[in-house]
């Protein structure tokens, strides 16, 4: 079999449901897939799964909440016009015209510590306009570990992590791969479904454990959940004169996002600007007022539960092995 058919490599835990660590619990990413036209209702397909138990029921859907997050950008508006109903640390409630735009977007997720600020506005007032996290206002479905335990002997955790390699790792990535949390390692993965189980599937040597799993179970609705309520949130935003935040000019509160989730384009914040025009650095707080809510659907048995979609994982030796 080609090898160019081998997926990964991907970061994989094995073991009881219930023990399986959550990916954001060992700074990793879970992977999620987006069905149909509904921007707020996504599964988790991540994990395969192994060794069914007879007579076992649908573990059941439960959500994880949606969160406050730390932005993705923050841009400041720099107003043209002097209106007195716009006052510092409050909304600006004038009509924003305005004849400049200063700031930056970070470098991917950003949990808020010292970042470096080029923007020089140069007006007494400006906007703070701070976009969160696309993942702030989602509420993601998982089944019941304690249900899966009821279902299966075996999870497989799969867990994505972000990372970049330098030039001389082009022809050899595993040798530049980032080390795995505790408890993971990395796996090849090839879907068989539908192609004969003995046709010949050799592992590589660097990946030599081979494993038969599932990635879906037949029988019980998909779990999928709508944001009911978005959170409430805030984010303190602090300035700086200096790139590494040393010398504050001033803490602020950014108000919280619209219904929608995103923080609004009108009633932004109104920042008081240094008489000096420059902001080196920033940093920020992420608080949360009240916590989002969702509704569950899914998990309903509707025939006897089975194990589908197979694929073929090859393992990194266990440590020790």
């Amino acid at each position: 079999m080609s090898p160019t058919k081998w997926d990964g490599p991907e970061l994989i835990w094995r073991g009881k449901p219930s023990e399986a660590p959550s990916c954001s619990s060992v700074g990793l990413w879970p992977p999620l897939s987006h069905w149909g036209d509904d921007s707020v209702t996504y599964y988790a397909v991540g994990d395969f799964y192994s060794d069914l138990k007879p007579g076992g029921a649908c573990p059941g859907c439960a959500c994880t909440p949606p969160q406050c997050a730390m932005p993705e950008y923050l841009a400041y508006t720099v107003l043209e016009l002097d209106d007195p109903r716009n006052r510092p640390g409050e909304r600006c409630e004038a009509d924003l015209y305005f004849g400049a735009f200063d700031g930056f977007e970070t470098a991917g997720a950003w949990d808020g510590t010292c970042l470096r600020h080029d923007a020089v506005p140069a007006a007494p007032l400006a906007t703070a306009f701070v976009h969160p996290s696309a993942s702030a206002a989602l509420c993601e479905p998982f089944t019941s570990p304690a249900g899966l335990d009821a279902l299966v002997d075996t999870v497989w955790r799969v867990c994505g992590k972000s990372f970049s390699l330098e030039r001389e790792c082009d022809d050899s990535v595993e040798r530049c791969m980032p080390a795995a949390p505790e408890g993971f390692r990395y796996c090849l993965t090839l879907l068989t479904e539908g192609e004969p189980y003995d046709e010949p599937t050799q592992c590589p040597p660097s990946y030599p454990e081979r494993s038969q799993v599932f990635r879906y179970i037949s029988g019980c609705d998909p779990c999928a959940c709508t944001t009911v309520t978005p959170p409430e949130c805030t984010v303190s935003l602090s300035r700086y004169r200096d790139p590494e935040c040393n010398d504050l000019i001033s803490t602020d509160t950014v108000f919280e996002p619209d219904e929608g989730g995103h923080w609004a384009m009108h009633g932004r914040t109104c920042l008081e600007m240094p008489a000096e025009g420059t902001v080196g650095g920033v940093s920020a707080t992420a608080v949360t007022h009240r916590e989002g809510a969702c509704e569950v659907a899914g998990g309903d048995q509707v025939a006897e539960p089975q194990l589908e979609g197979r694929y073929v994982l090859c393992c990194e030796a266990a440590p020790g092995g």
